[in-house]
This record gives C-alpha cells, sequence and structure tokens, in this order.
C-alpha cells in the first residue's frame, strides 16, 4: 500500500496482510494517519533552552507503537569514543569540546505519563577531526521498565515508522536536518537494531554531514563497541 496526502505530509508505505481469504471482489476499508512535514521548534525538542554555549544538537523521538526504550548514540571514528546512556559525557575537562547525552528518555510511566523523547545530544565547542554516527538504538527493556539481559539485542528492531531525528545548530531555530522514519520492518532483513541515521565530517574545525538513513545490525551496547569508521 502506498498513499500520500501531498507535499505537505510524509508519505505512507507499508504491506496489509488480511487474516483470511479475500475473495475476487471483496473490499477493505483502511485507516491511515499521516504525519505533517511541520518545522520542529528548537526549544519544544529539547525541554527547554539549551545553554548558550552549544554548537550542536541531535534529538530523537518516538510514539507508543515503538519499542519502549530507543537510545541515541553519537560513535566516533575509533568506536570507543560514544556519547551513549553507558558514557554519557566525552571530551570536557582540558579537551576542546564537550558531548553529553543532555536527555535519556526511558519511555517508562510516571507522572504525567510515558514519554518517548526527545532524547538529546549536546555538543560545546567543535568536535575533533574525523567522522562521528549518529545512530540510534532499540535497547531490550521490557514493559515493566526492567532490563532484558537475557534477550541479545539482535532480536529487538524498529517496529513502527513514528521515529524522527533531527539536527540542530546553535545559530539557527530550524533543524539543519529533519528524518523520519520509512518503514524499517517492511521486509525480514530490514527488522534491525540500529538506524545509521547521519555522520558527522569534521576537516580542520570545518564540520559537514551527511545523512545516511540505513537500517543495520550492530553491536549489543551493553556489552560491546562499535568498530573503527571510515
Amino acid at each position: 500500500v502506498d498513499a500520500s496526502a501531498g507535499g505537505g505530509y510524509y508519505a505512507w508505505s507499508g504491506w496489509w496482510r488480511s487474516s483470511v481469504p479475500a475473495a475476487g471482489e471483496d473490499f477493505r476499508t483502511l485507516a491511515l494517519t499521516f504525519t505533517p512535514k511541520d518545522a520542529l521548534n528548537r526549544v519544544a525538542c529539547t525541554r527547554g533552552a539549551a545553554p548558550a554555549d552549544w554548537m550542536l544538537q541531535f534529538t530523537l523521538d518516538w510514539c507508543v507503537e515503538e519499542q519502549i526504550d530507543l537510545d541515541l548514540h553519537l560513535v566516533g571514528e575509533d568506536g570507543n569514543s560514544q556519547v551513549a546512556w553507558f558514557e554519557p559525557v566525552v571530551g570536557g575537562g582540558d579537551a576542546s569540546f564537550t558531548a553529553e547525552l543532555a536527555v535519556d528518555d526511558k519511555g517508562f510511566g510516571g507522572n504525567p505519563g510515558r514519554s518517548f523523547g526527545p532524547e538529546t545530544i549536546r555538543v560545546k565547542g567543535r568536535l575533533p577531526n574525523g567522522q562521528w554516527r549518529l545512530m540510534a538504538n532499540v535497547y531490550p527493556t521490557l514493559p515493566s521498565g526492567n532490563e532484558d539481559d537475557e534477550s541479545p539485542a539482535g532480536e529487538y528492531a524498529f517496529l513502527s515508522e513514528c521515529a524522527h531525528a533531527a539536527m540542530f545548530s546553535a545559530t539557527d531555530e530550524e533543524p539543519l536536518m529533519h528524518l523520519k522514519m520509512l518503514s524499517p520492518g517492511s521486509s525480514p532483513g530490514e527488522r534491525t537494531n540500529w538506524w545509521h541515521i547521519l555522520t558527522v565530517q569534521v576537516v580542520d574545525g570545518v564540520t559537514s554531514f551527511e545523512v545516511i538513513d540505513k537500517f543495520t545490525s550492530g553491536p549489543d551496547p551493553r556489552f560491546e563497541v562499535w568498530g573503527p569508521y571510515s
């Protein structure tokens, strides 16, 4: 099924499977939800104004249909330099930059209820030379809020199409990049536990980025790290 509501909305694409055989002239009504391409507000995406000295900001949000806990990772070229829930700050001190996980949203219940982002990574100063991957991971968490340490991360996959990622700079109110996940589970080969959103490249202090938007299998972040990247 492929459908569109016009240029102001994200297109809808997916599979519909009937639990009973459909006769030749049988009809079914499908209700589809189209997401508008509204401009993201930087303050709304971060639960308040960011510190004055930040340079780059990355956000991830999702919905109730997705796995209960998605995680945002910023992975350095060597694979070991990684901003994530288990290493919330990289740099700092005498370093010329600080990259930090400013908001870690676990999607748990509470007051006022479950939330689904935005998970937020901020960079103060300039990232060191090299390539930095912005990745989203499905973290193995049970609905009770307990970690499921018995199941390998490879069994967990992006299930919905509702996740959004954005990249902001300190000088622009509108995002430099706003990307919506499209049909990650439309075929078995795409049911993977990592979404490679984009790659930031820094050369002699000049920062650029390339949107990747691919799903891939990767390490279980509870026990392993990424290898070098080029």
